[in-house]
């Protein structure tokens, strides 16, 4: 189970935290995995009806101004809710859902578009979800429930074209 936790614990810092990888110039001190971005761990297990994979749910916060440019996928399913702040991001390839606020049903994200995801909304996405460019976008930062269920080993991310700026 503590593996388990630990695997869980990168993988919430993980899932949204490429757009910490890289900061806007004009941002506050870089936000990453290594400096200690603010992760919440809101519960974790195995999951009994995908053996091998655990399920997760966490609470995230990335600053303002931190961006990622580089294409990449996160190998395992996703579900992140925004309550605070803004996320702008492009999807390149597979489907990603969007729930805006105040619907009911999910949509599928436009390819190749910028989209605003704000507080009060939230999209679902799996391995084949190709991401291009993100970033927090204002002054506030993006506090966000990120859920996971991923299996055992996985890599958080995979960059497709280039790896990640230190």
């Amino acid at each position: 189970m503590r593996r388990l936790i630990a695997l869980v614990v990168v993988l919430a810092v993980v899932v949204l935290a490429p757009l910490a990888i890289v900061q806007a110039q004009e941002s506050t001190p870089q936000a990453t995995a290594e400096t200690g971005l603010p992760v919440e761990i809101l519960g974790a297990g195995p999951s009994s009806l995908a053996p091998g994979h655990g399920l997760a749910i966490a609470r995230a916060t990335f600053p303002p101004g931190v961006l990622e440019p580089n294409r990449h996928v996160h190998p395992f399913d996703y579900v992140v809710a925004v309550e605070s702040g803004s996320f702008v991001f492009t999807i390149e390839a597979g489907t990603l859902l969007l729930m805006r606020a105040g619907s009911t049903e999910p949509e599928p994200a436009p390819l190749g578009e910028e989209i605003t995801v704000g507080p009060g909304e939230s999209f679902a996405g799996n391995p084949e979800v190709v991401w291009g460019p993100e970033r927090v976008e204002g002054d506030e930062p993006v506090v966000a429930v990120l859920t996971f269920l991923v299996p055992e080993g996985a890599p958080e991310t995979q960059y497709l074209d280039a790896t990640p700026t230190p």
